[in-house]
């Protein structure tokens, strides 16, 4: 497992806001990568703050942005499907901070990253999450037969 001390964490958190995130995106990435639902679930300390702490202030940090020229919001959108990725592979550790960055990444809310974003419109985020659901979505492809 990738070994990040808090302190690593804060400086993540740190770079997040500077001018070029792209830094923070891939140590988070490499962190995100090594942690499984057993270390959520488990007593590592670290890896409780990086998902309680850590993630929520780079992405909530992230999402206020509407000053990233085209290659590093292409680059933060990337980390954002990655975050996705972790949280789908790990959502049943039972964090209660995971649902509630799910809900940070696809409500837009008129976050100015999405409002100011240059390389995708801003509701292909959320696209993903708007997607038919529930009972109806079966009795229309069973009609569609």
């Amino acid at each position: 497992m990738s070994i990040m001390s808090k302190a690593d964490m804060v400086e993540v958190e740190n770079l997040s806001r500077s001018d070029d995130p792209s830094q923070a995106f891939l140590a988070a990435e490499e962190y995100m990568d090594s942690l499984h639902s057993i270390d959520l679930q488990s007593d590592n300390e670290m890896a409780h703050y990086f998902v309680a702490t850590c993630l929520p202030r780079i992405i909530i940090s992230l999402l206020k942005r509407s000053d990233l020229d085209e290659d590093v919001e292409e680059r933060a959108y990337m980390f954002l499907e990655s975050t996705l990725l972790f949280i789908a592979r790990t959502i049943d550790c039972g964090m209660e901070q995971l649902p509630l960055l799910l809900d940070e990444i696809f409500m837009e809310r008129s976050h100015p990253f999405y409002v100011n974003s240059i390389s995708r419109s801003p509701s292909e985020i959320s696209e993903i999450g708007d997607a038919d659901s529930g009972p109806e979505v079966f009795e229309d492809e069973t009609r569609a037969r």
